[in-house]
């Protein structure tokens, strides 16, 4: 069990480093390698995925398993009953180690447990996947994934509006005339 002072400090530096990302295309992947990098050995986390939703299928992103890694554009199923529940519950545990959500999976030493949630951002569904080692405690993996899962939603949600905001005084920018009228006999300024 990781010491809660440590566990703490590590999130926070997590988050600082959300904080910090700059654009959406590399936000996703950041997260993904921060985690299984900062939490790998406390949290028993053995590699990560992440995929991004098309029509019927979730495609390949990133993949962190450098033993078994799968080619990007690899996808899973949407239609998979494993799946239907993570976008229904925007998390998932799954400690049954013969529930897999793609090949390779199955069979793979030290294995225990399935874990992903769903990020919403715009008209996008992102999935993170993470395969757990044994000695897992479903506690810390539910603090720390939902944490991480929220910071992000925010994150997005921020940039939306912000993005929103840039929009709106764009377009009142664009009401504007781009000089003053002439008026014979007239000077015409304006601030």
């Amino acid at each position: 069990m990781i010491q809660p002072k440590v566990f703490y400090r590590k999130i926070d530096a997590l988050l600082s480093k959300i904080a910090q990302e700059e654009g959406k295309r590399s936000l996703l992947p950041s997260v993904l390698e921060e985690l299984v990098s900062s939490f790998g050995e406390d949290l028993h986390i053995k590699s990560g995925r992440l995929y991004r939703q098309g029509r019927e299928h979730f495609v390949l992103v990133k993949d962190l398993d450098k033993a078994n890694r799968r080619r990007a554009g690899s996808y899973l199923d949407l239609n998979q009953p494993v799946l239907q529940s993570i976008l229904q519950q925007g998390s998932y545990i799954h400690g049954d180690p013969t529930v897999t959500f793609g090949p390779k999976v199955e069979g793979q030493k030290g294995y225990s447990a399935l874990v992903a949630f769903v990020v919403e951002e715009d008209n996008n569904r992102w999935l993170m996947m993470f395969e757990l080692g044994r000695g897992w405690e479903r506690e810390e993996i539910e603090f720390c994934l939902n944490t991480v899962r929220t910071v992000v939603g925010y994150r997005i949600a921020a940039e939306r509006f912000q993005s929103d905001l840039r929009q709106a005084a764009q377009i009142q920018l664009s009401l504007l005339p781009d000089g003053p009228p002439p008026i014979t006999g007239y000077q015409v300024a304006g601030r």
